[in-house]
């Protein structure tokens, strides 16, 4: 009996053990405040790939399809040219299409570039990413993988989000019924 006893209090000592070193490694409580806040899509401004300033309050008031994208992502090869044609056919009806490139300005990013732009112009804007993007402190979450796509409505909600190769139709359809909403967004 008497071994039993110690047996029973070592083994309770090993889990006060055991719970007093869980406890050491767990992290101090933190204080959500100002520097978690996300900043508003609206008033984020971004740069293009000549270092231009491109405030994204242009897009304000429109149906918006944002593309997360690398140079080294092949899926993303193949959703730009969907782009660009949802693009040309309904930039005239509050419609816009926003390239987020994912990586930093150079050689890869312009190869990339320059290859669409020898099949067809890209003329929606590409803008590189900045850190509060990458950090996921935007009203657009944090990115964790490419291909990455949001569609946007009109008055900047995220409606959809895509993270593979949707066929052309099914992303037109997601367009039509956003452009086709009569939506009254609050004011900023």
């Amino acid at each position: 009996m008497n071994s039993s006893l110690t047996l029973c209090r070592q083994w309770l000592l090993g889990c006060v053990a055991l719970m007093t070193l869980g406890l050491m490694g767990c992290p101090k409580q933190v204080k959500v405040g100002a520097q978690d806040a996300k900043t508003p899509l609206y008033q984020m401004t971004l740069q293009d790939l000549n270092g231009k300033d491109f405030p994204l309050r242009e897009l304000q008031g429109k149906v918006t399809i944002i593309d997360f994208f690398a140079s080294h992502c092949n899926d993303c090869l193949q959703i730009i040219p969907q782009l660009q044609r949802l693009h040309n056919t309904y930039k005239d009806k509050d419609f816009n299409v926003l390239g987020i490139a994912l990586e930093k300005k150079g050689l890869p990013l312009t190869t990339f570039i320059e290859f669409f732009a020898k099949k067809a112009p890209l003329e929606y804007p590409i803008v590189l990413a900045n850190k509060a993007l990458y950090q996921g402190k935007t009203e657009l979450g944090r990115i964790i993988r490419v291909p990455q796509y949001k569609v946007l409505d009109k008055c900047g909600s995220v409606r959809h989000t895509h993270m593979k190769i949707l066929p052309f139709k099914t992303l037109e359809m997601e367009v039509k019924k956003l452009l086709a909403e009569q939506k009254t967004c609050p004011t900023p």
